[in-house]
């Protein structure tokens, strides 16, 4: 009689994020320019805009909410955000033939970028990003980790006691027995990878955790409005 059970597993996806690898030229070119900006004695601190608890590093405006252009002229920055726009135009292609009907906007554009220079003992605590627009995308490129870091990476070590450093994407409230109870995990712990891009719905909370020693760990952060 079972053998003439026809059968269904139905899951549906909680979130779309996108991730993409940038060239390694280019990941130096952002370097340069960050570390050009980070020198600048007139640059512009967006601590105020953040949540932040940086106090060893700085947090750096590249474009202010504020401003309708770039505040830093640096080539790569431009480039940067012209890169996110394209991914943020795919992400809703992607997103639009997943739940099978078109997303309908008007315009795409940045509304602001920063950059987070972490040194020890700074991190973001668990929070969401906003912008001008009602709804509104998300990412980050990272530049750089502390050796350590990297080495645990390299190492395959990534035991919650070793994840100094890392951003964990969290969407949802299942506890930490709830696979016993068939909850599937609502929590990502992203790999830190030098290149590596994230892109996501700017209401997805996250945290980034704080490291001890020496070493930065650079990455750059941009909000994008959709303007419907």
């Amino acid at each position: 009689m079972s053998d003439n059970v026809s059968v269904e597993i139905i899951k549906r996806p909680a979130i779309q994020m996108l991730s993409a690898k940038l060239p390694i030229g280019f990941v130096s070119e952002l370097i340069r320019d960050s570390e050009i900006l980070a020198a600048q004695s007139k640059r512009q601190n967006y601590a105020d805009h953040l949540v932040g608890n940086f106090k060893n590093g700085e947090q750096i405006a590249i474009k202010s909410s504020e401003d309708n252009d770039y505040i830093c002229e640096l080539p790569s920055f431009k480039t940067l955000g012209q890169i996110k726009l394209n991914l943020a135009q795919l992400f809703i292609e992607q997103y639009a033939q997943e739940v099978g009907r078109p997303y309908a906007y008007q315009k795409l554009d940045v509304c602001d970028m920063w950059l987070n220079i972490q040194q020890e003992a700074d991190f973001n605590p668990l929070h969401s990003h906003s912008t001008y627009s009602n709804v509104g995308l998300s990412s980050f490129a990272w530049l750089s980790f502390p050796q350590e870091v990297l080495d645990n990476v390299k190492n395959g070590v990534f035991d919650d006691r070793n994840q100094a450093g890392w951003t964990h994407i969290h969407y949802g409230k299942t506890p930490s027995y709830g696979d016993r109870f068939f909850m599937f995990p609502q929590k990502i712990s992203l790999v830190p990878e030098i290149g590596k891009l994230y892109l996501f719905p700017s209401w997805l909370e996250h945290v980034v955790y704080p490291f001890k020693g020496d070493g930065q760990r650079v990455s750059i952060a941009t909000n994008i409005n959709i303007w419907t």
